[in-house]
């Protein structure tokens, strides 16, 4: 003979409240915990490296055919003729620590595929003080938009951080493969991701909201670049980061 089943209790909006604020807790004791990790393993990395100037540690990709198709599934479907159309039109570079790759009063003529290393954008403000647009990683693409967009003089610089291998798309490449086959037309989704970015600070957060989002959507720029860059990226004080970060771990320990 089975055993009898306990009667289940009565359910009521009551218990699906409750039920509904449990979850809701647990999701958020995840989020703060994995922003945590993200917090410790930056932490690590520091003693390792008494001047800030952390590097990412990166494989190097030896067959190129997956290459160039995860980058263009990236932004949409193509045959195989298109992705070697696009493997044929693309250059890959090798650009040193510290090299310019865009200076200010260029115009934009490219857009770039970071396959490994770290670069930035930044306004030259005074000799010893820069101003930081936009921070790049691997896998990522990087360009200056408001040049691109307008084919106006850029306003800023764009220079590596690390040692980095890329991949330059030219615009005139661009409008060759798009003459060639509308499927390529996809790439525009590059350009949205760019404007997008533009648009999060737009956003009314607050510091602790702007490193929250980092934590949670770009990990991996707080393990390529010294705090005192992200924090100029995030438009804060080093101090102000550093209160932000301390309140982080200490609600995650809490």
């Amino acid at each position: 003979m089975y055993p009898q089943s306990k009667a289940r209790a009565p359910f009521n909006s009551a218990t699906s409240a409750v039920g509904d604020n449990l979850a809701a807790n647990i999701k958020k004791m995840g989020q703060i915990w994995k922003r945590l990790g993200h917090l410790l393993r930056f932490v690590g990395s520091c003693g390792a490296h008494r001047n800030e100037m952390l590097q990412l540690s990166y494989f190097h990709m030896i067959d190129s055919e997956p290459m160039y198709s995860e980058i263009l599934r990236a932004t949409g479907t193509y045959t195989d003729e298109e992705e070697r159309l696009f493997e044929e039109a693309v250059m890959a570079l090798q650009i040193n620590r510290n090299e310019v790759i865009l200076h200010k009063g260029e115009v934009a003529k490219s857009i770039y595929y970071l396959l490994s290393g770290a670069v930035y954008q930044y306004e030259q403000v005074s000799q010893m003080d820069r101003n930081i647009i936009d921070l790049r990683v691997q896998n990522e693409w990087f360009f200056d938009y408001q040049s691109l967009i307008s084919q106006r003089p850029s306003e800023t610089y764009i220079q590596a951080f690390s040692d980095c291998h890329l991949l330059e798309l030219r615009l005139d490449t661009v409008h060759y493969l798009t003459g060639r086959s509308i499927a390529f037309l996809q790439l525009n989704k590059v350009l949205q991701g760019a404007s997008e970015r533009l648009r999060f600070f737009d956003q009314a957060m607050t510091p602790g909201e702007k490193y929250a989002f980092i934590l949670d959507n770009r990990p991996r720029l707080i393990q390529a670049f010294p705090l005192k860059m992200i924090a100029s990226y995030l438009k804060l004080t080093p101090e102000t980061l550093s209160r932000v970060r301390k309140s982080i771990i200490r609600t995650a320990i809490s």
